[in-house]
């Protein structure tokens, strides 16, 4: 068990104190260059529609072997990305529109601006969910023109993609009231397919939530990590079961009520929301785009025997990658998004607009000696930029998912209450007394 932390090794895992734009500066230009280096490159426009198998799907959608080592049309390798949305939470309209609105600002504009589209995306919703809801998701669909994003009514949320359950049907979760709400099945066989041929396959299974977003080049840095580490296996590591996991521990979330801990008179408002970056310490791995990779023959049962590891456990329980360790181990991507409002389930780090309770329970806010988190209140434009330039998420569709969730927030946290501890959503004390606080402060303020 090599891959397990040895109790004697202490690693610090605290990063490097740069400033925050310039963060964003070197990430851009990181982009920028690889991009730039891209277009002289002959790409196959992966937005056809009417592909049938998941081989022409990858020809369409994955670039040539490049002279930089980037292989990323490698047949042997699936990666899926799995959303849930609204599960077993049909009947909650103003959290669904809600969570809607957040969906279609930040994580939707960030998938489909990958620069490497070769993915299945699977989106999952409850059966049952508004009509108005799944209406607009459809046509948000249709309007890409991908036919690689599925949209299932189904309530399950499997692992593994065949490779330890080889139905295609339990896979897709419709045996009872399921449907299929948008996007090429054929295609989406023809993946798991060749992922449960698990001999002759490597996986990736990507989860996203619908109010997070990835960076652009997040699926291709993660597939080429997986082609140098899996596929081809240039670690040298002979082990039966070879997987590697990835995920994030630095973050830009999107507040839309002030989470800085600033006096009341020196706010600043911003009617698209507001942006924070930093690095929890706490919780080395955050949940936007955290990705199991599984190598040749390797199955969801045999990586940590089958243990489903709560987040905030991984970076704990996991031997870092690195130091001749690059599998069975835990890697770090470079830089997540995430929306924090009171549509999250557990309601950490939201701002309530109750200045007791923020004070007392919100991370942000009791940071007050932290300058160099405070500073960045004054340098939202270039946090902006960053947001379009690395998720191509922007200040108009930010500003109206804002407006939505202030002008019906007591609603929604109601609805929220009463989704909270339905099945697999977060059933904690501090996030219904959040939410309370909420309603309750929303409350006053009409009265008042």
């Amino acid at each position: 068990h090599h891959h397990l932390k040895r109790n004697n090794k202490t690693t610090n895992y605290k990063l490097q104190r740069l400033p925050f734009f310039l963060w964003i500066s070197l990430i851009s230009l990181y982009c920028c260059i690889v991009l730039l280096h891209r277009s002289f490159l002959h790409v196959k426009s992966p937005y056809k529609v009417g592909r049938s198998t998941w081989g022409e799907f990858q020809q369409l959608s994955s670039s040539d072997s490049t002279d930089d080592g980037s292989t990323v049309n490698n047949r042997k390798l699936v990666h899926v990305i799995q959303t849930r949305f609204m599960q077993h939470q049909g009947s909650l309209l103003e959290l669904g529109k809600a969570r809607l609105a957040l969906f279609e600002a930040f994580c939707f504009p960030s998938v489909l601006a990958q620069t490497n589209q070769n993915f299945i995306w699977i989106i999952r919703v409850d059966p049952s969910i508004n009509e108005e809801i799944i209406g607009r998701m459809r046509q948000l669909v249709g309007e890409s023109r991908r036919d690689n994003i599925l949209i299932l009514g189904s309530l399950r949320n499997p692992e593994g993609m065949g490779r330890d359950d080889h139905d295609f049907d339990h896979f897709l979760g419709l045996e009872s009231t399921g449907k299929v709400f948008s996007g090429n099945i054929t295609l989406a066989r023809d993946a798991f397919e060749m992922s449960a041929a698990r001999s002759s396959s490597v996986l990736l299974e990507t989860r996203l939530d619908a109010d997070d977003a990835i960076h652009r080049m997040f699926v291709d840095d993660i597939q080429n990590q997986a082609q140098q580490y899996l596929v081809d296996n240039k670690s040298g590591e002979k082990l039966e079961q070879n997987w590697r996991i990835w995920c994030a521990n630095t973050n830009i979330e999107w507040h839309p009520l002030n989470p800085y801990p600033v006096l009341p008179n020196d706010d600043k408002k911003q009617d698209e929301g507001y942006l924070v970056m930093y690095s929890d310490q706490n919780i080395l791995c955050t949940t936007p785009g955290l990705t199991y990779g599984y190598g040749f023959d390797t199955t969801r049962s045999s990586i940590l025997g089958g243990r489903r590891l709560k987040h905030s456990d991984i970076e704990v329980t996991i031997e870092q990658c690195g130091n001749g360790v690059e599998v069975n181990c835990v890697s770090h991507l470079e830089l997540s998004f995430r929306a924090r409002t009171v549509t999250s389930a557990g309601m950490a780090n939201i701002v309530t607009g109750n200045d007791f309770v923020d004070k007392n329970s919100n991370g942000l806010m009791q940071k007050k000696d932290n300058k160099q988190l405070i500073r960045q209140l004054d340098q939202q434009e270039k946090l902006w930029q960053g947001a379009a330039s690395l998720f191509s998420i922007t200040k108009a569709s930010a500003r109206d998912a804002r407006s939505l969730v202030i002008s019906r927030m007591n609603l929604i946290a109601a609805d929220n209450l009463r989704g909270q501890c339905t099945a697999g959503h977060s059933c904690k004390k501090n996030g219904k007394m959040l939410l309370n606080a909420m309603i309750q402060q929303r409350h006053d303020v009409v009265l008042n």
